[in-house]
């Protein structure tokens, strides 16, 4: 299944790879730490994921975007909020 930023990522990849012919581009899949494991070790040079800040001691890393998550509970107005008397 296709998240919706793989589209996106497909795309700058391509325009990437299109400014810079010679560049090797490897996409790897994986946990977090895993990820940064490949990137300490020089495996590789770049990884785009979400990671907690302590994972990310002693790296350098910039904020791509910002997700906000939201939610909604049921109020008393729906069925699921029907209680039993």
């Amino acid at each position: 299944m296709l998240l919706a930023g793989s589209e996106v990522i497909a795309s700058v990849i391509d325009e990437f790879v299109t400014t810079y012919p010679n560049a090797n581009v490897r996409m790897l899949n994986g946990n977090a730490e895993d990820m940064l494991r490949y990137l300490r070790t020089g495996d590789v040079d770049v990884v785009i994921g979400l990671i907690r800040s302590s994972a990310s001691e002693g790296l350098a890393h910039q904020a791509l975007a910002e997700n906000a998550l939201c939610g909604r509970l049921p109020g008393m107005d729906t069925p699921w909020s029907i209680r039993p008397t």
